[in-house]
């Protein structure tokens, strides 16, 4: 929903095993074509509106302030990375629903 806290969190697993995500950094953009230069909303694991766990959970928040962009539909992903290694994990479509109540 438009200017409200959004948050989501899977587990990376492979081969029936949690993926350590110790150690990892991850990024994840909003951007209104997959063509676009520059995004709308953005989470890091640097900044603490991503958080990856040894247990390989990844929980993402993006703020009131970060969803308050306009209402349409966007795409994403979601990519991790280690060293040289970086990995999409999940991408799709981003619904922004407007907001009613003010």
């Amino acid at each position: 929903d438009q200017g409200s806290t959004f948050s989501f969190g899977f587990q990376w697993i492979q081969d029936n095993n949690p993926v350590d995500l110790t150690n990892w950094t991850g990024h994840m953009q909003l951007r209104e074509k997959y063509s676009s230069t520059g995004w709308v909303a953005e989470a890091l694991s640097t900044n603490s509106s991503m958080t990856l766990t040894s247990s390989g959970i990844v929980n993402v928040t993006l703020s009131k302030d970060q969803m308050a962009i306009p209402a349409k539909n966007y795409f994403y992903d979601l990519d991790l990375s280690s060293g040289d290694f970086r990995q999409t994990l999940i991408r799709g479509n981003f619904t922004i629903i407007p907001e009613v109540t003010r």
